[in-house]
Order: structure tokens, then C-alpha cells, then sequence
């Protein structure tokens, strides 16, 4: 690829509703609070991978391509965050939000949840046993999705304003 970009590398290598939620998502992205740093070291050397950082804290990932062609994977960071137990939102928010709950399936896969078996939490009102330490994840976002999507990572970005 040219450029480590990640507008360049969407326009690159996705297509179609993909590519454009996605172009869609990184003009969300594209503010100066928030830094957009492509990964290129150990596990991540050829693969496509982002971490999106708001004032300094993690705010999501992003990988393009990694589990199958012309995907968009995104995955939230709360990092322990209480935001998300009962923050009011609407209920149609709220579903799509839950169907995109990051539930830790398999956890000696993974080296985000610390205790290798997910964490209890409540998200919006419905209480999960087994959450990945990145609550939410996302892919190849609908437009509906993604307008959940901005509400989420706002409600973190005012976590991490608040809390910092």
C-alpha cells in the first residue's frame, strides 16, 4: 500500500457499502482530539490495524481485512468504564447496541480480557456475564449501526473527559 493513511487504505482496499460506512466512519474519526495510529510491529506487521486514541486514551481499533476480504472490524475500548450500565438512550440504540455486545467466546484466544474469561457487566440495563475487555464490536457497520456506533464512542469520549 502507499500510504498508512486509513481513508487511503479504505479507498484502497474496501468496496462498495463497506467501503463507504467505513469512509463514513473515518470522517467521524477525523477530528484533532483524536490520533489514528496504523500498527506495523510484531503481530500487527502485515496485517491492517489501527488504534484511535482520544485525548491519549483508547477510544477503538480497527482492522481491515483481517478475518475475511472487504471487512471492516472495529472493536470499542471502555476500559473498565461504568458509562455504558445505565446511560439513557433510546431503545432502538439500545438493541443494536446489544447486538454488537463483544461476548469472550473463546478467552485463551484473546489477550484483552485480563482474567482470560471476559467480565460481568450491565450495558444499557441488561446484565451480561462474559464481556471482552472491548465491549463492543462492530463489522462492516450499516448505516443504522454506524449512527449507534457515533453515539457509543461518544458516550466514551465523555467518559474519558470526565475521568481523565
Amino acid at each position: 500500500m502507499s500510504t498508512q493513511n486509513l481513508k487511503d487504505i479504505i479507498q484502497e482496499t474496501l468496496k462498495g457499502d463497506v467501503q463507504k460506512n467505513a469512509l463514513a466512519f473515518a470522517a467521524y474519526l477525523n477530528t484533532p482530539d483524536i490520533s489514528i495510529e496504523r500498527q506495523t510491529t510484531g503481530y500487527w506487521a502485515d496485517k491492517i490495524y489501527f488504534i484511535c486514541n482520544f485525548k491519549e486514551k483508547s477510544l477503538c481499533y480497527i482492522a481491515i481485512n483481517e478475518y475475511e476480504e472487504n471487512q471492516c472490524f472495529i472493536w470499542s475500548d471502555d476500559s473498565g468504564s461504568q458509562w455504558f450500565n445505565d446511560f439513557p438512550l433510546d431503545e432502538h440504540t439500545k438493541h443494536i447496541a446489544w447486538k454488537n455486545v463483544n461476548i469472550c467466546t473463546n478467552p485463551n484466544a484473546c489477550g484483552a480480557c485480563p482474567q482470560k474469561k471476559g467480565t460481568p457487566m450491565t450495558i444499557f440495563g441488561k446484565e451480561y456475564k462474559s464481556v471482552c475487555l472491548t465491549s463492543f464490536s462492530f463489522s462492516n457497520p450499516d448505516t443504522e449501526t454506524l449512527a449507534c456506533m457515533k453515539k457509543l464512542f461518544d458516550i466514551r469520549k465523555n467518559d474519558i473527559m470526565n475521568n481523565a
